[in-house]
């Protein structure tokens, strides 16, 4: 088994300063749309709260942002940026 390289082994992301900052500068009728704004932690969905994923897993993710990076890198070239 492998960390996840979502929540970095924690199995879960803290929610409290996401909270403040929302409740600083929203409004309370857009603070009641928002999602779990109540919950200071929230579970991480791709290992499930474990904290590992498995060696094949780490390596589809891992294929995935190496993918993501590329797809901008090439846009970036296309625009003349690079």
């Amino acid at each position: 088994m492998a960390t996840c390289p979502v929540c970095f082994g924690d199995g879960q992301f803290d929610e409290r300063c996401f909270r403040a900052v929302c409740e600083e500068h929203l409004p309370p009728h857009v603070l009641a749309m928002i999602p779990n704004l109540d919950q200071d932690y929230l579970p991480c969905d791709e290992c499930e709260g474990t904290g590992v994923v498995s060696a094949e897993r780490l390596a589809e993710l891992e294929a995935w942002a190496r993918a993501a990076v590329d797809q901008v890198l090439q846009a970036m070239r296309n625009r003349g940026q690079l």
